[in-house]
């Protein structure tokens, strides 16, 4: 989470959680590795790290040009292959350096989703632009029409054909900052805010 820590739950009755240390920064990315034994996390700032769920320990760790926006395990849980901010693709073997996949001439992603095979990357932009590009060393193709705001999710469906993207609402996003700015800075009360009415109008003044 943005704590920095990781939170891991176990059933039947969602025991826990258990506390785990995370990257440090904010955790972007994580993927199970191990059969489930380690946990690789990524964070905003491009620190990776593999933690064992059983000691409670950091026992192996790399670092990436920028933020970790997609991750999944490859190579039956022994591996992961990552996608940057900047779009740099690369696996990583813990215990190892990173190796470079490729490097995609392209705008700032903040999210993007592999397919089983990792062979496939599906890239949500910071413009709000939808792309899709082969590891390989295919041009991104882009999927329109894409979002007017900056895509915070994107999946891929287990047979690589069917793409998902979510953005927040952007109505929604516009009630939050009216809020902070009224309620928040005592210009308006919460029930006034909703009824309409204002509250203390001579701070407006």
């Amino acid at each position: 989470g943005s704590d920095g820590r990781l939170h891991i739950w176990s059933l039947p009755g969602w025991r826990g959680p258990r506390i785990l240390p995370g990257p440090g920064g904010e955790t972007w990315n994580l993927a199970y590795l191990g059969n489930g034994r380690m946990i690789a996390c990524g964070d905003g700032h491009g620190q990776l790290i593999v933690v064992d769920i059983a000691s409670c320990r950091v026992i192996a760790g790399t670092r990436l040009p920028s933020g970790i926006t997609g991750m999944r395990a490859i190579e039956g849980g022994t591996a992961v292959v990552v996608c940057t901010r900047d779009v740099f693709i690369a696996t990583w073997r813990p215990g190892t350096k990173p190796r470079p996949v490729r490097r995609i001439s392209a705008k700032r992603i903040r999210t993007a989703a592999f397919d089983v095979s990792a062979a496939t990357a599906f890239l949500g932009g910071e413009d709000g632009t939808l792309g899709l590009v082969r590891t390989a060393a295919d041009p991104v193709r882009p999927l329109t029409p894409g979002h007017e705001a900056w895509v915070n999710r994107v999946a891929i469906s287990a047979d690589g054909k069917t793409f998902a993207s979510f953005v927040s609402d952007p109505a929604q996003s516009r009630e939050g900052l009216l809020k902070t700015l009224l309620v928040d800075f005592g210009v308006m009360s919460a029930d006034d805010l909703s009824s309409g009415r204002f509250h203390e109008a001579s701070r407006l003044e």
